[in-house]
C-alpha cells in the first residue's frame, strides 16, 4: 500500500511540470521581444544628425513656434527604415493632441539649458495637423 502512494507522486510531478511548459515559450518569446536596457539606452543616445543632438536630449524638450511661443513637448523621434530621423512626435500644449512634425520644419534654437526645438509652423498650423499615433515605433 505504501508503494502505491509513492508511485503516484512522480505522475503528479510530471503533470505539474507539463502545465508550465505551454506558458514558458510564450514568456520566453515575450522576454525576447522586449528591448534590453542597453538597447533602449543606445537608441536614446543615437544622434539626430539633422539637428545635431541626441534623441535623449530631444525628449521632453519644448517645441516652440518661430515667434517663440511654446507649442508643446517632444515625446519621440520617428525614424525611417534606414534609421534616418523623419520627424518628432510632439504633444501640443492646447488640447494635448499628439502630432508628427517633419524634420524639414524643425531646427534647434537657444543654448545650454535654454535649448528648444523650433518649428517653422504656427500654433494654428500645428493644431491643424492630424493626430498621430503615440505607440512606440
Amino acid at each position: 500500500m505504501k508503494f502505491a502512494k509513492y508511485a503516484v507522486l512522480p505522475l503528479a510531478l510530471a503533470s505539474l511540470t507539463g502545465c508550465g511548459s505551454d506558458a514558458e515559450p510564450d514568456a520566453a518569446a515575450t522576454q525576447a521581444a522586449l528591448p534590453t536596457p542597453s538597447e533602449t539606452a543606445s537608441t536614446l543616445d543615437n544622434q539626430v544628425e539633422e539637428l545635431g543632438v541626441s534623441e535623449r536630449d530631444l525628449l521632453d524638450m519644448n517645441l516652440v513656434t518661430a515667434d517663440g511661443e511654446v507649442a508643446g513637448e517632444v515625446m519621440q523621434v520617428r525614424r525611417g527604415a534606414m534609421g534616418e530621423a523623419n520627424g518628432v512626435l510632439a504633444r501640443l500644449e492646447d488640447g494635448g493632441k499628439a502630432v508628427l512634425v517633419r524634420m524639414d520644419d524643425l531646427s534647434m534654437t537657444g543654448e545650454g539649458n535654454d535649448r528648444a526645438l523650433e518649428t517653422t509652423l504656427t500654433a494654428e498650423e500645428l493644431a491643424a495637423l492630424p493626430e498621430a499615433s503615440t505607440r512606440a515605433m
